[in-house]
């Protein structure tokens, strides 16, 4: 053990993820591509992020945690007018959102199936977690993230941009309606919904032999559990062992899994609900998204 989308012409709060009030604007990100370490507070996260990150075997160079530290400064930022997240004390975020974003890194180290320009898509990115961190840990993974709230999904396409990301696209659509292209490597979902129905909307976009990555806490429910595995079966998804880890917090280690399917032939198809339809924005170019979450908080 290691210590949403059709699209939306309406910026309305995704139903999938934890309600949020409207803000009444949206403010302007800090266009600063690189921050420069040095107050105490981004002292603080980058100390309780790197310590969790060597734990892991997770090396970054300093370029890549100033990357980091600006894309947690842009949530704060923003947080001021816009409901992102709960969680926005630098030790708290550097934990809860950062370093569980990159487990799936940890994870993936383990996994030789896993290509090393890895085409992955984050679905319901909110704040952009994991996208973005999984995006500035593997500069050579491809990261298509996609979000049904449209100020979320522009506010994570615009920092993103600031900070040179070329390998990250944005869209504005929810996963359970947008047409899925069945090519992702790696598709993940971080607090997102429960497995039943998450993996039905995730499943189609995942290639043959592509891994469908679940963050969770390390215990579900019965019920969740048990449908969960149920619609797996349907659904022609094989679970695998998954991956625990522990992330430390003042109130006691959060304990973790990455609850991890691979997809056989045939997986999703003809998942209810399923429509095909184009995701909102243009092809090839960045639209909007965005997701957020941590022990359970947003």
């Amino acid at each position: 053990m290691i210590p949403g989308p059709a699209a939306r012409a309406d910026d309305a709060p995704d139903p999938v993820a934890a309600a949020d009030p409207a803000p009444a604007r949206e403010a302007p990100v800090d266009q600063t591509s690189i921050a420069e370490p040095g107050a105490d507070d981004d002292r603080v996260f980058l100390d309780a992020l790197s310590s969790v990150l060597a734990g892991w075997g997770i090396a970054l160079d300093p370029r890549q945690f100033s990357l980091l530290l600006s894309h947690f400064r842009a949530v704060v930022e923003t947080n001021r007018v816009m409901n992102l997240t709960r969680i926005v004390s630098p030790a708290d975020a550097a934990v809860m959102h950062v370093a569980d974003a990159l487990s799936v890194v940890a994870w993936a180290a383990t996994e030789p199936r896993i290509p090393a320009a890895a085409n992955v898509l984050d679905v319901g990115t909110g704040a952009g977690f994991p996208a973005v961190p999984v995006a500035i840990a593997r500069p050579a993974w491809r990261v298509t993230a996609i979000d049904g709230t449209g100020k979320k999904a522009a506010f994570v396409d615009r920092t993103a941009a600031s900070l040179g990301l070329s390998n990250v696209r944005v869209l504005h659509a929810r996963a359970e309606h947008a047409a899925s292209t069945g090519e992702y490597d790696l598709v993940l979902a971080r607090a997102v919904a429960k497995l039943d129905p998450l993996l039905t909307w995730l499943a189609p976009w995942a290639r043959v032999g592509g891994f469908i990555v679940a963050y969770k806490n390390a215990e579900l429910t019965p019920d969740e559990a048990g449908a969960g595995a149920a619609l797996a079966s349907r659904l022609g998804l094989v679970e695998t062992e998954g991956y625990s880890y522990i992330l430390p917090d003042e109130s006691g280690p959060a304990r973790r899994r990455l609850r991890i399917y691979v997809r056989g032939p045939g997986a999703g198809q003809g998942a209810p609900g399923a429509r095909s339809r184009r995701p909102h924005g243009r092809t090839g170019t960045r639209t909007h998204q965005h997701k957020e979450r941590g022990r359970g908080r947003r």
